[in-house]
């Protein structure tokens, strides 16, 4: 069904389907998974194995600053990386969905790239003719608490 619905014309996910979308998502789900087995030194309850080894070899330093963000979320006044909104918040709030989108840019940066917050936040900035970002701030968004 997912794949279905990947596939239509248009459709907002279709990358994702791409050779390159899910080595992304594997090399990803591979270096959090790692990072969170060298800071506590055992895979995330949820997790039994270690994910994609290509991810695994890729951690960096910061990747393990944020797995602790991850698993601090209730500190969002210094934690900037986790979601303000739930997927089901998402699938009903068209300008959280824009906002979360455009954070995802600056957490792949920070994950793939291995850049900091600041920096990676400042090359997505550069890179936005929209102003996402003063309009998320503007709106309150940022300050938004994520209730799961």
């Amino acid at each position: 069904m997912y794949e279905k619905f990947a596939k239509q014309q248009n459709s907002p996910i279709e990358d994702m389907l791409s050779d390159q979308g899910r080595d992304d998502i594997k090399r990803v789900e591979g270096i959090l998974i790692e990072s969170f087995r060298r800071k506590y030194g055992h895979f995330p309850p949820w997790n039994s194995i270690g994910g994609s080894t290509a991810g695994q070899t890729k951690v960096m330093e910061n990747n393990i600053n944020i797995v602790k963000s991850f698993c601090q979320p209730d500190d969002y006044a210094i934690n900037p990386i986790v979601s303000r909104s739930t997927i089901q918040e998402l699938s009903k709030n068209p300008e959280w969905e824009w906002y979360e989108n455009y954070l995802h840019a600056v957490r792949m940066n920070l994950l793939i790239l291995g850049m900091e917050y600041d920096k990676a936040l400042e090359f997505v900035n550069k890179n936005d003719t929209l102003g996402t970002y003063e309009r998320m701030k503007k709106s309150g968004y940022l300050r938004k608490r994520l209730i799961v």
